[in-house]
């Protein structure tokens, strides 16, 4: 009877560990837009839990591109709305709202799914006027997608010019959207006094914003100075305290040298020119395969090499990658026999594959380590707005959603981090909500 009944609560574990966050209604307002109407999206989230509070990241696509990212905190057993704003323009479109958050460790996720029909010819509405606004107003996510919407109409009417000019458009929103990235965690880690960090967000943010023509690469550029001025003076107070440090040193140096004159050295040993070795005679024998042991070359480098992948520094990871492209250079097919040729050439493909692979996952724990510092400084620093606080987060969770799973220590660490921050800003609205009452 125990195992039947153990049996049954087995089979219910996953039934019994159900969201309890749902979508309980998706809106529009005006409910029938007409094109160039700005129509209201109101989702309203129902939270079923009795003691649980829960922030949910609300992620909402329009016709399968991210059109805009919003957090929302629900009490437990209320509910909450979330807003979109959005500009109608012809044809039927396709809304899905993937929703998450996380609750005693396990993340949970659902997407809902809307559609709307907005009457009217999609030729006759001007999309390139409504994305040019969206763009000067710097809303650069959704301006993205009315371009890729208009683009598809210049195509269709074989106007490449202006199809083209979309294509440039949509480039300079991806650029936008990156520098804008940028210079947030550049701001962060420079708040955060993480000087080595920031000057290279700077730097990559300046670029960008230069290539766009925007003043923002002379704020950059500003910040790189000071950052500058800031890494001199320190290096300057680092002399000083290296100075004070040898003297004593010296001090010592210099009172050994003056007792062994007082003593007198000891006299050297005659010197006794060593032996030449024999030198064994070369025998005339073919020459070895490349993989033999005792055949040193290029093939055992490729070996050591190789040993060496699972390394964590990216110091040591780099050194490797230039010896590698050293062996490439040095390797010449002509110089060795077909069959070491071969056996070479394949060894150079699988460890060039391993080192791509390796490559990416340094480079992913790396940005993982970036966006834990990014957690680290917002929950120190103070709370401020709570909106601005939630797109903060909302902005790590979507850094964090972005990089492939690696199993590693860093990425649990950020995943604590991240629901730390949820309950940080959720403490921090109950706290205003008591003061408001």
């Amino acid at each position: 009877m125990n195992k039947v009944c153990a049996l049954i609560l087995f089979l219910l574990i996953p039934y019994l560990a159900v969201s309890q966050l749902e979508v309980t209604s998706f809106t529009f307002s005006p409910q029938e837009p007409q094109p160039g109407e700005q129509v209201t999206l109101i989702v309203r989230l129902a939270n079923k839990s009795y003691d649980q509070d829960i922030e949910a990241t609300c992620r909402l696509f329009l016709n399968d591109e991210l059109y805009d990212v919003k957090v929302v905190p629900v009490s437990h057993r209320s509910s909450s709305g979330v807003t979109f704003e959005w500009i109608a323009y012809p044809g039927q479109h396709h809304f899905a709202l993937y929703m998450s958050y996380y609750q005693e460790n396990i993340e949970y996720s659902d997407t809902f799914h809307e559609y709307l029909t907005v009457q009217g010819a999609p030729e006759e509405y001007d999309y390139f006027s409504e994305a040019v606004t969206l763009f000067n107003s710097e809303k650069y996510l959704q301006a993205k997608v009315v371009f890729g919407q208009a683009q598809t109409v210049f195509e269709d009417r074989n106007d490449t010019d202006n199809a083209v000019l979309c294509e440039e458009y949509i480039l300079k929103c991806e650029q936008y959207i990156e520098a804008n990235q940028l210079y947030t965690q550049a701001e962060e880690s420079f708040y955060q006094k993480d000087y080595v960090n920031a000057p290279i967000y700077y730097q990559q943010a300046k670029s960008l914003y230069a290539i766009l023509g925007d003043g923002r690469a002379a704020e950059c550029q500003a910040r790189l100075d000071e950052i500058g001025e800031i890494q001199s003076q320190r290096k300057g107070e680092g002399y000083i305290s290296y100075l004070f440090l040898l003297l004593p040193a010296g001090a010592l140096v210099i009172a050994v040298w003056w007792l062994r004159r007082r003593k007198g050295g000891s006299e050297l040993p005659d010197y006794v020119p060593e032996k030449e070795l024999e030198k064994p005679q070369q025998k005339n024998r073919e020459k070895p395969l490349f993989r033999d042991a005792g055949e040193p070359g290029i093939f055992r480098t490729l070996d050591t090499i190789e040993s060496q992948l699972d390394t964590q520094s990216p110091d040591t990871f780099k050194s490797l990658v230039r010896e590698f492209r050293k062996q490439e250079q040095k390797f010449v097919q002509e110089e060795h026999e077909l069959e070491e040729a071969q056996q070479i050439k394949q060894s150079m493909v699988n460890l060039k594959d391993k080192i791509k692979e390796k490559g990416k996952r340094l480079q992913d724990i790396q940005r993982l380590k970036d966006l834990s510092r990014k957690c680290d400084a917002l929950m120190d620093g103070p709370v401020g707005d709570l909106v601005d606080a939630y797109n903060h987060y909302a902005r790590l969770q979507n850094e964090f959603d972005g990089i492939p799973s690696t199993g590693s220590p860093e990425e649990e660490e950020l995943k604590e981090k991240l629901k730390e921050y949820y309950q940080f800003i959720q403490e921090k609205a109950k706290s205003e909500q008591s003061e408001s009452q």
